[in-house]
């Protein structure tokens, strides 16, 4: 197993255990400027089940296709917690931050780990040249 696939795992892992301690308001991370935006433990329990997929998809992975669409989808929700900064006071927090550190870690780690993959090869592909 590449070095890769395993950091990215556990760091999405361990953003996913930090949602959730959001969600159950153990965290302290603010609040909202906005009426009825505040829903935590929804918020933490999605955002913590989507991490828990996040590491499972990379594990699992064998292709580069999956792994770039964890790179995207990472990438989004960290683009999306810039975005929304506005929202919330304060805007930016020190889990809030951790959350977003560990989530990049996952981008390059499977960044890393696409890089270093081999093709995958059909298994017509592979019999290629062996009179099969």
């Amino acid at each position: 197993m590449h070095p890769s696939r395993l950091v990215a795992a556990v760091a999405a892992w361990a953003a996913g255990a930090l949602y959730v301690l959001v969600g159950l308001e153990v965290l302290d991370v603010g609040r909202s400027v906005e009426p009825g935006a505040e829903d935590l433990l929804v918020f933490g329990l999605a955002a913590g089940a989507a991490q828990l997929v996040v590491g499972l998809v990379v594990l699992r992975s064998r292709g580069r296709a999956p792994l770039l669409l964890v790179v995207a989808f990472e990438t989004l929700v960290v683009l999306m917690y810039v975005a929304v900064a506005s929202v919330r006071i304060p805007a930016y927090e020190v889990w809030g931050v951790s959350i977003k550190v560990l989530e990049l870690v996952v981008v390059v780690a499977a960044l890393v780990l696409a890089t270093h993959l081999e093709p995958v090869r059909t298994g017509a592909e592979r019999h290629v040249g062996h009179g099969l």
